[in-house]
């Protein structure tokens, strides 16, 4: 699917989510016959499978405006070990453990773990070992949530 089109059902969904207290993390549409739609969101009190049910019931009208026919639509949590997708991530997941591979290795090291303490001027910052880490985002090749 096009990019401006995944933007347009961005756009649209968004403020229904909000509405409802979710925040929208991720649109993907894998095409097909019956093409799926995927929506990833987030609520700072989690979201379980009631959560997903509810946004689903409220997004499917809005998201049938975008295809001919029949589509599958899956609303789901970001789950335990999300690889993040956007910058506003490591706000969101303040506190939680997670693991950045980095493009060049700091220190030695490529793969760097810790808590995050959440992005300031372009800088993750993780806890680590009772100190702190400040990380550029530029150098972070694939950062994600892990799982203990």
């Amino acid at each position: 699917m096009e990019k401006m089109r995944l933007e347009q059902i961005e756009n649209e969904i968004k403020p229904i989510l909000a509405k409802a207290g979710y925040r929208l993390l991720d649109v993907e549409v894998l095409a097909g016959r019956e093409p799926t739609v995927r929506i990833v969101i987030f609520a700072h009190n989690g979201v379980g499978l009631d959560d997903c049910a509810r946004a689903s019931r409220m997004l499917d009208h809005t998201i049938d405006r975008f295809f001919y026919g029949r589509f599958h639509l899956e609303v789901s949590s970001p789950g335990l070990e999300r690889q993040f997708k956007r910058e506003e991530e490591y706000d969101l997941f303040r506190g939680q453990p997670i693991r950045l591979l980095l493009r060049e290795p700091l220190d030695g090291e490529d793969t760097i773990e810790g808590i995050l303490d959440g992005l300031q001027e372009q800088e993750v910052r993780l806890i680590k070992n009772e100190g702190f880490l400040l990380i550029p985002i530029e150098t972070i090749q694939k950062a994600r949530l892990v799982f203990r």
